[in-house]
């Protein structure tokens, strides 16, 4: 393995939480922490306190990286002046119980991590063979398999199409456009690249596949 591999940050883990029954505002307590956090509780009994709202996506991404590289699980809601990022705290607590009627109305689904790859990521392009027999242009990283699914111009799609597949138990990984194409265009028609240079590129993980072997 080379020295770049080991210190290459792995993948940012978050949580896409679009719809509002996902999760419920609250206020927490942390250890070793006297002040009370403003937060989020989701349907599966997480909390995430607040951290910032991102009126720009591209500012988002490299705080996402940031945070991801130090261990930090995150979690991003929609925010009439952006998108809202979140930190997950493991040892909070509420300071109240929720009412038995709001927390009926939190949806008690499972939602899949959602993963963002930095620009500083190690991965490499590649041909992947489902059991199904159908072979798709993949991203290789840290062992695993991500299927090219989508790509889009338009964060808002981009995380509204993550955050549904997610809620669907998928494994979704979300590059910036920018590099990866540049490591797989020869494999794509070029009609679905006109003006994604700079959009993003929707992955899906595919724990059953291997390497293709091309004719």
């Amino acid at each position: 393995m080379l020295l770049t591999e080991l210190s290459a940050p792995a993948p940012a883990i978050c949580k896409l939480l679009m719809e509002r029954r996902q999760y419920r505002t609250c206020h927490i307590r942390v250890p070793d922490l006297e002040q009370h956090l403003s937060a989020i509780q989701t349907g599966e009994g997480e909390f995430y306190s607040f951290y910032r709202v991102f009126p720009e996506s591209a500012k988002l991404l490299t705080v996402v990286a940031k945070l991801g590289n130090r261990g930090d699980r995150m979690a991003i809601t929609p925010s009439p002046k952006g998108y809202t990022l979140w930190v997950h705290e493991p040892d909070a607590s509420a300071l109240s119980s929720p009412g038995l009627a709001r927390k009926a109305q939190l949806a008690q689904e499972a939602v899949a991590d959602v993963r963002f790859l930095s620009a500083q990521a190690i991965y490499y392009p590649c041909m992947i063979e489902l059991p199904s027999g159908r072979k798709y242009l993949s991203l290789a990283i840290d062992g695993g398999f991500y299927r090219f699914f989508k790509l889009e111009q338009d964060f808002g799609r981009v995380v509204n199409v993550a955050g549904r597949l997610s809620r669907q138990g998928s494994e979704v990984l979300i590059a910036t456009a920018q590099g990866v194409l540049e490591k797989v265009v020869q494999h794509l028609d070029p009609k679905t690249l006109q003006g994604i240079e700079d959009g993003y590129v929707i992955c899906l993980f595919e724990p059953d596949a291997r390497l293709a072997v091309l004719d």
